[in-house]
């Protein structure tokens, strides 16, 4: 039996706390869209206005430096992405490319402000998602600053190439 697509969306915290009418409110507030294999979904540095709950395929997520070509994560169906830049009021960190066909549904900022930031459970979920995804983004940076300084000649290396 295939699991329908407000099953996948509500199969992982914090959206799994709906009860039944903050369910249907949702629903009512997204809009589905399906997108070929290779397009971008959101773009780094972009300024965000809606976030997406995957329902059907993969994505890759890209940072901007040092290889934009080469994801640092895979998205699945049941996960959510764009919320921090409609939470911070923030320009997007990461760009966001599907790998296959795949089908999200999309609520914009107003509409997901409105319907989560009064629900104290969803609240605190979010505040815990973005920290999270917030402590990860820091962990990827700190670790391409630290490969980007090994790779930088340091003074006895520079010596050693002149002599």
């Amino acid at each position: 039996m295939e699991t329908s697509e407000s099953e996948i969306i509500f199969s992982k915290e914090p959206f799994s706390f709906l009860d039944g009418k903050e369910r249907g409110l949702f629903m009512d507030s997204v809009r589905f869209f399906t997108f070929a294999a290779g397009e971008i979904l959101i773009r780094s540095g972009e300024m965000g206005n809606m976030v997406y709950f995957l329902v059907r395929g993969e994505c890759g997520v890209f940072m901007p430096e040092p290889a934009p070509q080469t994801p640092v994560a895979k998205l699945a169906p049941g996960d959510f992405f764009g919320e921090m830049a409609l939470l911070a009021n923030v320009k997007r960190t990461a760009t966001v490319k599907t790998s296959s066909e795949v089908r999200v549904a999309a609520m914009d900022s107003q509409k997901f402000k409105k319907l989560f930031m009064t629900n104290p459970a969803i609240v605190s979920g979010l505040d815990a998602y973005y920290k999270k995804r917030q402590g990860e983004l820091n962990l990827f940076k700190k670790r391409q600053d630290e490969m980007a300084s090994r790779r930088k000649p340091g003074v006895w290396q520079k010596l050693r190439e002149l002599l």
